[in-house]
């Protein structure tokens, strides 16, 4: 068919009909595509250097066109053709191949919290944790100052009627949408909350109208992303917006039945899903769409499959620290090299967020058979331990540190640790032996053994070193720290990996300068730094655990 004018592209079986519109923040390398037909946008992308134009997308996972005649076509007008290719050599994904999306060496996880009290839909959310967010989502992460006007955090929730979903944004222009009665909301101020149940794609907008003075839910389900049935005002769902003071950003609000999402999920610690979020801003002219004015989090792009969505897992209100345990990419080697590691979440350890002194950084992986943890310490003595004892190897110098309980029906709250909590030790011992010893507060069955010291006494039933563990340790050459890689067989722990979420913690024991004694002790949830009493540094204290969450294939 013709084109009126340049901008409007059509190819000659007329399925792709739409516009083809330059996106400003990126220049010429980006364009995006839609489809009006068929209601679903594609990306364009441009190689800079062959000049060739690519579609990328399509119902049945993402499909690669060669755009011929484009150029003509926005010269002069005209038609296109597409022809499918395989993926091109110098195409990007968006999603990496365990379909965990990445923010440079971060996994994008979504962690959503049982409520510790009854929500109110009202735009409040003093009565939410708060603790673990999603974002920044923004146009551009390394960009503070855009962060600053156009960042948000999105923050789940959930109890067994609702999940619930609320984010903080920054906007000079907050709350500013008229496109519910042009079906263009999401050229304004909204949030897009894409999801992948266990049995159902669903697709949800959320949005405050200002000319019409009223809240909207959008809701898109069925067929592989979740749009085969549209509902434009879904009445089940409850939203609630609030203005900051300041006028410079918002929060939104809203709770959605979980019977809506999906009839057969059971929301409970440790369930599963996938969700990807898409934050829209308002852009400079009224009812005109802006690329430039909207940020993704967690695949949350319109063309990306479903499957390949950020993982989003339930956990109990008490987490206050979370981690995921991505699955390592390929087999790892126990070095203290971390070439192999790919994309990995990360516990951050500090005694001081305006020092780097005394920081770590863990990383966890895991295989059917071990769970990988790295420590990159910054420590100006690194790695000295002169003890030779695995009893007190915590009190003569450096240590590094993992906590884990094992059993799931054990109370998250609980002050005394249990026969499934386990604290795993790893040092050089005098300086030249590697060793890997688990410090079992309680064992099932024994007569209980205790440790006293001046600060009272601490039940400690055995200490032994891991059986088929593995651990290897590179210093920095300028000594200003070290890397400890280790290897621990899920065996000993008795426990299955798969879908494994429990109780964890991180510690770093800092030695003084020669590696005869422990100066510094930090953690990443937990609280106890004593180093004077060894009845007290011996103390369990799951209650103040973070929790991790294994995140499959």
């Amino acid at each position: 068919t013709d084109v009126a004018g340049p901008e409007r592209i059509y190819t000659t079986d007329g399925l792709y009909a739409g516009s083809l519109l330059k996106d400003q923040h990126r220049g010429d390398i980006l364009d995006e595509y839609f489809i009006t037909a068929e209601n679903f946008a594609h990306l364009v992308i441009t190689d800079p250097n062959t000049r060739e134009t690519w579609l990328i997308g399509g119902y049945d996972g993402v499909n690669y066109y060669r755009i011929l005649g484009l150029e003509e076509a926005q010269r002069l007008g005209g038609t296109v053709k597409l022809q499918q290719m395989a993926a091109p050599a110098t195409a990007v994904s968006a999603d990496s191949a365990d379909g965990v999306t990445t923010l440079g060496s971060k996994a994008e996880i979504f962690f959503v919290q049982s409520a510790d009290k009854s929500v109110r839909v009202d735009g409040d959310l003093s009565e939410w944790n708060l603790r673990l967010g999603a974002g920044p989502i923004t146009p551009d992460p390394t960009d503070a100052q855009m962060t600053a006007i156009q960042g948000a955090t999105v923050f789940g929730s959930y109890d067994a009627q609702n999940f619930y979903i609320a984010a903080h944004v920054n906007d000079l222009t907050p709350l500013r949408n008229e496109g519910h009665l042009t079906e263009r909301w999401w050229y304004w101020d909204s949030l897009q909350v894409r999801l992948r149940m266990p049995t159902d794609a669903v697709q949800l907008g959320l949005y405050y109208d200002s000319k019409i003075g009223r809240h909207f839910a959008w809701k898109g389900s069925g067929g592989p992303k979740g749009y085969s049935t549209i509902v434009p005002d879904f009445a089940p769902a409850k939203v609630a917006t609030k203005r900051d003071a300041a006028g410079k950003g918002y929060t939104l609000e809203a709770s959605i039945p979980w019977a809506e999402l999906d009839k057969q999920f059971t929301p409970a610690a440790g369930a599963r899903f996938r969700c990807g979020l898409q934050m829209n801003w308002n852009g400079p002219i009224p009812n005109e769409y802006s690329p430039t004015h909207n940020a993704f989090w967690g695949g949350g792009q319109f063309f990306t499959i479903p499957d390949q969505y950020a993982p989003a897992v339930l956990l109990p209100s008490t987490a206050n620290h979370a981690m995921a345990v991505m699955p390592a990419g390929s087999d790892i080697n126990i070095d203290g090299d971390l070439k192999e590691w790919g994309t990995t979440d990360v516990a951050l350890i500090e005694t001081d967020k305006e020092s780097k002194e005394f920081q770590a950084r863990v990383r966890t992986a895991h295989s059917a058979d071990h769970l990988y943890v790295a420590f990159e310490v910054n420590d100006s003595s690194p790695m000295k331990n002169v003890g030779g004892d695995i009893r007190t190897a915590f009190k003569t110098g450096d240590t590094v540190e993992v906590f884990l309980s094992t059993n799931p029906k054990d109370d998250a709250r609980r002050d005394e640790p249990t026969a499934g909590d386990y604290r795993v030790l790893m040092t050089y011992l005098e300086n030249t032996k590697p060793v890997i010893a688990a410090f079992r507060a309680v064992i099932t069955g024994q007569q209980p053994v205790y440790v006293a010291s001046g600060g009272g006494r601490t039940r400690l039933d055995r200490v032994e070193e891991i059986p088929d563990a593995r651990m290897a340790v590179s210093r920095r050459k300028d000594g200003s720290g070290y890397i400890l890689e280790a290897a621990l067989p899920w065996n000993y722990f008795g426990v299955n990996p798969a879908n494994l979420v429990a109780q964890a913690d991180f510690a770093v024991n800092f030695s003084d300068r020669v590696g005869r004694t422990n100066v510094l002790k930090t953690y990443w949830s937990g609280s106890n730094a004593m180093v004077t009493d060894i009845a007290q540094e011996l103390r369990l204290r799951p209650n103040q655990w973070g929790w991790i969450a294994v995140i499959g294939r």
